[in-house]
């Protein structure tokens, strides 16, 4: 698995994947994904991770777990100019509670004045284990790479569900996370082999 071509394509699209706070935002640029893992408050003490995958036309965010009905990926259509992401992910490099996160995010997917929840393609996924966000989210995030790279960012609308083009990027997509996250677990176990 590791030398494959689909290895290599995700791995391009992952290439700047990083702590949100660790990112130079302005290198964004239209058609070419960046990944950021962003921190959000649940209360004083306790936080979550979650992780937003962006060419500047759509968003990925993903969140298995904390303050969402159905874990796993939504993907939105962007409706803001690529300076407004720039903005709101800038702002996103000092945490803030769950609510505040999403109302920022949602500023750059629907219109100014509007309350509503943004139209969004679901991909659901198991929702992950107390304490664990960080690699949920990052093992969820290589299959955002994987549908990402299979569907085409250059329209101005979401993929459909039920079009057999968005079926056969998903499934293919499931096929490659599961290869990488099967070699992640042999190569886990064999680390406890060797010591």
């Amino acid at each position: 698995v590791a030398h494959s071509e689909e290895v290599r394509k995700i791995s391009n699209l992952m290439a700047n994947m990083g702590d949100i706070k660790d990112i130079d935002i302005a290198k964004l640029t239209p058609g070419k994904y960046q990944a950021f893992t962003i921190s959000t408050k649940v209360d004083s003490e306790a936080g979550h991770k979650e992780s937003i995958f962006t060419d500047g036309q759509f968003l990925y965010w993903i969140n298995r777990g904390a303050g969402v009905e159905k874990p796993g990926i939504r993907i939105f259509k962007v409706t803001k100019n690529l300076q407004a992401v720039k903005e709101v992910l800038e702002s996103l490099k000092t945490p803030v509670s769950q609510v505040d996160t999403k109302e920022k995010i949602y500023s750059l997917l629907r219109e100014d004045n509007d309350k509503t929840e943004p139209e969004y393609v679901q991909v659901d996924m198991d929702a992950q284990t107390i304490g664990n966000c960080g690699y949920a989210q990052t093992e969820a995030l290589l299959m955002g790479a994987a549908l990402a790279g299979r569907l085409d960012s250059s329209g101005d609308k979401l993929p459909k569900v039920d079009s057999r083009k968005f079926q056969n990027a998903l499934i293919s997509a499931k096929e490659i996370y599961q290869d990488l996250y099967l070699a992640n677990q042999m190569r886990a176990f064999e680390e406890v082999l060797y010591i």
